[in-house]
């Protein structure tokens, strides 16, 4: 089978495109298979595509995106960890110059999108990354460390309504919130030498609703406290067993609303001793969360996830 694979290596420890190159030298190594590499900037020409956003959506040849084709008959696999993956599936990405047998992303997919898609070709959840690839040495070197801050620690960029929980949740004793800008940006060996020392990680959804922040918790051995995640991964992540469902819809409802400060702080707060009481079921979870990010989230472990959407490459058959 003569396989046509199309992206960008942007740059060296770039979880994405480490990743991508991972994959490709394991299809490589597949006797019969013959690969031929281009670059996706300028695979987009051909087609008069550009390789960032397309008609307003991200592209189907964004350097967030694997495509790999059957030159023989066209049938096409994409794979994208674009935080709007979804929106590929729009003609306007340029999908529709490509014959896709098979979309695969998680980020922001939901029920939705498969529903209205089905009859264009199969979508398959995926796994989710950290940005750089080596921030596995700096979880593996540091989440035995001995964890004693009891406070629920954020350290992250700070936009809509992110911005709304940091003012609310800095009055508090319970929580160590942080706007990842000057004197609290961390690069990444002291960032994770510094979360090692907290039992408990807030999560706020980013633009692909699950961040890195999850991942990060996963990996180190934290307690991940977060709002429901309602996007689909390959394994799907389940509140209560994986993370604490900590921010509810009560909560989100209110929380621009001024009059119910006070009362999201205390209700917040109460759920924090209700943690605090419940270490077994605490550590538990911990187990859980730690079991999924092996499972899901190992390079090796992702590739061979990935590996298995082809599917023996009979979907390009």
């Amino acid at each position: 089978m003569n396989l046509l694979i199309s992206f960008n290596h942007l740059y060296t420890n770039w979880y994405v495109s480490e990743l991508y190159k991972l994959l490709i030298d394991k299809i490589s190594n597949v006797s019969g298979i013959n690969v031929e590499i281009v670059n996706s900037r300028e695979y987009a020409k051909h087609f008069n595509i550009n390789s960032d956003y397309h008609n307003g959506v991200p592209s189907v040849l964004s350097p967030m995106n694997l495509l790999i084709m059957n030159k023989d008959n066209g049938k096409t696999f994409i794979h994208s960890f674009h935080d709007y993956s979804p929106a590929i599936m729009e003609s306007q990405s340029g999908i529709d110059n490509f014959n896709v047998v098979k979309f695969s992303c998680s980020s922001n997919l939901t029920p939705h999108h498969i529903e209205r898609f089905k009859n264009k070709f199969e979508i398959q959840p995926s796994v989710y990354i950290l940005e750089l690839i080596n921030e596995h040495d700096y979880i593996n070197s540091n989440r035995y460390n001995v964890k004693n801050n009891t406070k629920a620690y954020f350290n992250g960029l700070c936009y809509g309504v992110r911005e709304r929980y940091k003012e609310l949740l800095s009055r508090s004793d319970y929580f160590d919130f942080r706007k990842k800008e000057g004197e609290f940006y961390r690069h990444k060996p002291d960032y994770y030498s510094e979360i090692s020392n907290y039992k408990y990680g807030l999560s706020l959804n980013g633009a692909a609703k699950i961040c890195y922040r999850d991942l990060e918790y996963f990996g180190m051995g934290i307690l991940n406290l977060r709002e429901t995640l309602d996007i689909l991964t390959y394994e799907p992540l389940i509140p209560d067993l994986h993370y604490v469902n900590f921010i509810d819809y009560d909560i989100q409802t209110k929380i621009h609303n001024q009059n119910y400060e006070q009362y999201i702080i205390n209700k917040l707060e109460e759920k924090m001793e209700l943690i605090f009481q419940n270490e077994n079921q605490i550590n538990n979870m911990i187990g859980e969360s730690r079991g999924w990010f092996e499972r899901n989230c190992i390079p090796n472990n992702q590739v061979e996830i990935l590996f298995s959407f082809l599917n023996k490459f009979e979907i390009f058959l």
